[in-house]
């Protein structure tokens, strides 16, 4: 009897779990079908790469649409050798023009022309100094 019910308890367990993880790719898929066939194109730039234990690299990028930074994780498990050759490079990425904290970054599409480049930093400049104007008015209170 306790056996039992030990068992069951169990097995709600792990198919609560399995369903979580069901919810989170099937949710995960509908957001890169939707920014595949929806998305905006723009240019993020790879700033940092973290080797988990037993995952493979996570890429960490940024972006900006309208002057306003985004930050978003690329896991490269698709991609073979990852190192630090991916790291301080610019790469074509596509958002939700509704939700551009959804994105894609697509490791074998590097942005090397210089104009598109410069368009990026400027786009950091401005973020930037948006961001200090946001912190001294919050300072003086207004």
């Amino acid at each position: 009897m306790i056996i039992n019910k030990f068992f069951h308890q169990k097995y709600k367990i792990v198919i609560i779990v399995v369903g979580i993880l069901g919810f989170m790719l099937v949710r995960g898929k509908y957001f890169n079908n939707r920014i595949e066939k929806e998305g905006v194109s723009s240019i993020g730039y790879v700033y940092d790469i973290n080797w988990g234990g037993n995952t493979s690299p996570f890429l960490y990028y940024t972006y900006y649409v309208n002057d306003e930074k985004h930050k978003n994780i690329k896991n490269s498990e698709s991609f073979e050798n990852l190192d630090d050759r991916y790291v301080k490079k610019y790469y074509r990425i596509k958002y939700l023009k509704d939700n551009p904290k959804k994105s894609i970054m697509y490791l074998d599409k590097r942005i090397t022309d210089s104009l598109l480049i410069n368009e990026f930093i400027e786009s950091t400049k401005r973020s930037r100094k948006k961001e200090i104007e946001t912190v001294r008015k919050e300072q003086l209170g207004l």
